[in-house]
């Protein structure tokens, strides 16, 4: 898949604020959120980040796989990758910009199908991601200004 760097920039442009911070959750977040020494947003400038490389490892520029996030928020989805794809596949859901069928064609993979064995094989323990994961799988997209607690 080639590099579209063109799609990215409108994506950013389009998407300006960090989209992710409000449905990330826990300690290890409380303390990388920290750590960039804010207590308030907007923690930085916001870049726009792949929530999934492809089967060979390259980055797919694909609308359903874009986000803009903070760079506390970039740091956290590297440090705790899991939680990191759940929430961003969450809030992607939540904007109505995931489309499964554009992910499967781009990476070869089901990542909806995949999220749920995270869960189902206790690679996801953490109760908040464990709910958007059972969450994503019921089809049950709440108002962004409202995710589950």
């Amino acid at each position: 898949m080639p590099v579209n760097k063109q799609l990215r920039w409108e994506y950013l442009t389009l998407n300006p604020e960090d989209e992710l911070e409000k449905h990330l959750s826990g300690e290890t977040w409380d303390k990388v959120r920290d750590a960039w020494g804010y207590s308030t947003p907007p923690y930085g400038s916001e870049v726009v980040h792949h929530i999934w490389r492809g089967g060979i490892g390259y980055k797919c520029d694909i609308q359903s796989l874009l986000i803009t996030v903070s760079p506390a928020a970039h740091n956290y989805v590297h440090k705790c990758s899991k939680h990191g794809v759940v929430a961003c596949v969450y809030t992607k859901m939540l904007k109505g910009e995931f489309d499964p069928d554009e992910v499967k064609d781009a990476t070869g993979l089901n990542l909806l199908a995949l999220l749920t064995i995270w869960k189902d094989n206790e690679e996801v323990t953490h109760p908040y991601y464990v709910g958007l994961i059972t969450e994503i799988e019921n089809g049950i997209v709440r108002d962004s200004d409202n995710p589950p607690s």
